[in-house]
């Protein structure tokens, strides 16, 4: 049986103008191979199917290979089910197919599917926010973050502003410095993380990898745009196995999430401005409750900024009056010392939760 399943899938992709089969006829056979490998359970025959029908796209095959996804339980060896899903995946991304919204959130939370299930949601918005909504509910890399972050923004999507305001912190950094002094300095940060090798089981198609990226390079494709736009980048492999090492560099969520806070809001009439979530206060040394009273009137220009914003996403619908209530800002104090005379400490001021730098 596997044997006919792959001699269908490779005459269905041979056949050409040489061939007297009709295209219709090669799309009925190439759903009929991708049904016969869902309904028995087969891995193998299912990968093949799925790699057969390139180039004969049909309403017929697109639902057959949807149909797979829905009985991919059944395929019982885990790598051998990664490798089928991944080239039905694979095909239904390039077809630009419109999958059933259920079926979205459920592969989001499948790792190997949660970045074609990503790029699928993406490129159909209505039908994808709730897979997106889940994706940003149980956390995600950084570009799908902001992936799914630009397309619910551009929608105005009720439930954006309380999941990016929950975790938001602003993160007030205050210098403190004799008087004729400029104080202030910018610390920056990068990070690597990577990736373990996926191996082919023998026997199966060219492995077809996807990933998401904020820095584009040639034939990479636009996932989303937005205040940080998404590529996905397709890479097959022939070999039967492959390694590589992922370097990326983090982004801000909070400063980003200011950002798609402010689109929400785009043409809103009287709109507050966006949102800073990480203000400096230069404080002249003069002495210690001055210091103090200027450290709190900068917290306090936050926090109205804060409240204000909130304020103007509830009266617009986008936050529920519960979120509205129970909402608080999160305002964060880091004090470097720059003074030459250190004689007299700095006194503890609200918020501070880290000892004086120097």
């Amino acid at each position: 049986m596997l044997r006919l399943l792959l001699l269908v899938a490779l005459l269905i992709r041979m056949a050409s103008g040489a061939e007297p089969l009709a295209e219709v006829a090669r799309a009925v056979a190439a759903a009929a191979a991708i049904d016969l490998a869902a309904t028995t359970a087969d891995a193998k025959a299912l990968a093949w199917a799925a790699w057969g029908a390139d180039g004969h796209r049909s309403p017929d095959v697109e639902q057959a290979l949807i149909r797979s996804l829905s009985t991919r339980a059944r395929l019982a060896v885990p790598v051998e089910r990664r490798c089928a899903i991944e080239r039905v995946l694979d095909l239904l991304i390039r077809w630009r197919a419109k999958l059933p919204a259920d079926l979205l959130e459920a592969l989001v939370d499948e790792p190997h599917c949660t970045i074609h299930a990503t790029i699928l949601a993406c490129a159909d918005p209505d039908v994808g926010a709730a897979g997106l909504r889940r994706l940003l509910a149980r956390g995600t890399s950084d570009a799908a973050w902001a992936a799914a972050c630009n397309v619910l923004a551009a929608a105005k999507d009720p439930t954006l502003a309380a999941h990016l305001l929950r975790p938001l912190t602003i993160r007030l950094s205050v210098s403190v410095t004799d008087p004729g002094r400029i104080g202030g300095r910018r610390l920056t940060t990068s990070r690597s993380c990577g990736a373990e090798p996926n191996t082919v089981p023998a026997g199966f198609p060219p492995e077809v990898i996807y990933r998401l990226s904020l820095e584009p390079r040639v034939r990479d494709q636009v996932v989303a745009t937005g205040p940080l736009t998404v590529y996905a980048r397709r890479t097959e492999y022939l070999e039967v196995s492959h390694g590589c090492v992922i370097f990326d560099k983090p982004i801000d969520r909070e400063a980003y999430s200011a950002s798609y806070l402010q689109m929400l809001l785009s043409g809103v009439s009287g709109a507050p401005p966006l949102l800073e979530t990480h203000p400096r206060a230069a404080i002249t040394w003069s002495n210690a409750d001055a210091f103090a009273a200027e450290t709190a009137a900068a917290r306090e220009r936050s926090d109205q900024a804060w409240r204000e914003l909130v304020d103007a996403l509830a009266a617009n619908g986008l936050l529920t009056p519960a979120d509205h209530a129970a909402l608080v800002p999160n305002i964060v104090v880091s004090v470097r010392d720059e003074r030459q005379d250190r004689s007299l400490p700095l006194p503890l001021v609200e918020g501070q939760l880290t000892p004086v730098e120097y």
